[in-house]
């Protein structure tokens, strides 16, 4: 098993590594960054270049359609849209048994079609795996990227098989708040806040 990676020759950069973390868009962007509300899950970088999959994107209709004409799934919800590059339909999962490539945070990588049609074989009714089949990619310039996070535009924080796995429609919100009560905790030494300042 190795680790996710468009090309082989794209390496981890050490203390500038963001594979396996998730990048998440910072409330107040301004209204024309493309990004807003995003989380994105690092999969790649190196010196030059920074690959991803956006994991709380519905997919479009278009894609849906074909996506089910390819596998013949009648089921679409644990489809994500990735971005807006073109790449492998991969599904994430925490099966290691069913993995192609390994993703820090204790998520699998699978992009073979028939990894994935097991996937979903198993995904019985009574207790269903979680897993998403992602459709598309993200990338940026090494450079942009570290600017970008730089300026404020992106938080980052470490991988959570909940938080992927969980509900798109809510999954910004709930990263928000989590970077915003680790930034507070980190400004005040204050190691714990409630889920409501009401609670106080």
């Amino acid at each position: 098993m190795k680790r996710f990676s468009y090309d082989d020759s794209l390496a981890p950069m050490g203390s500038r590594d963001l594979v396996g973390k998730l990048v998440v868009a910072s409330p107040g962007v301004p209204s024309g960054f493309a990004m807003s509300e995003t989380v994105a899950l690092i999969l790649q970088q190196n010196d030059d270049v920074v690959f991803g999959v956006v994991v709380n994107q519905p997919a479009p209709e278009e894609a849906l359609e074909a996506w089910q004409e390819f596998s013949g799934w009648e089921s679409q919800q644990r489809l994500v849209a990735g971005g807006p590059v073109a790449g492998p339909v991969l599904a994430l999962h925490q099966q290691p048994e069913l993995a192609e490539m390994e993703v820090d945070g204790g998520l699998y990588v699978s992009v073979r079609k028939e990894t994935i049609e097991r996937l979903g074989e198993l995904d019985f009714v009574d207790s269903p795996l979680p897993y998403r089949i992602v459709l598309g990619a993200v990338s940026w310039s090494d450079k942009l990227l570290a600017g970008e996070i730089e300026a404020g535009l992106w938080t980052v924080m470490d991988c959570d098989p909940d938080v992927v796995f969980g509900n798109p429609a809510e999954m910004w919100s709930q990263c928000a708040r989590r970077c915003g009560r680790k930034l507070l905790s980190q400004v005040t030494g204050v190691r714990g806040f409630p889920a409501s300042p009401l609670l106080n």
